[in-house]
C-alpha cells in the first residue's frame, strides 16, 4: 500500500487496523476479498457504533 503510494508510511499502522476489524467482523479469512455489500455492512455497523447509537 504504501508502494504504490495509495497510504503514507505514516497512517500504514491505522489503516492496517480498521482492514483487519474489517475483516474479524465478517468473519472472512484475511487472503479472502470481500465483497462492496461486505464493505457496506462494516461501515454501518462503525457508524452505528462509532456514534453511540
Amino acid at each position: 500500500l504504501s508502494l504504490k503510494g495509495r497510504v503514507t508510511e505514516k497512517y500504514l499502522p491505522y489503516y492496517l487496523r480498521w482492514v483487519s476489524e474489517g475483516y474479524r467482523f465478517l468473519e472472512v479469512p484475511p487472503n479472502q476479498p470481500v465483497t462492496n455489500e461486505q464493505k457496506i455492512q462494516f461501515l454501518k455497523y462503525l457508524a452505528k457504533n462509532m456514534t453511540g447509537k
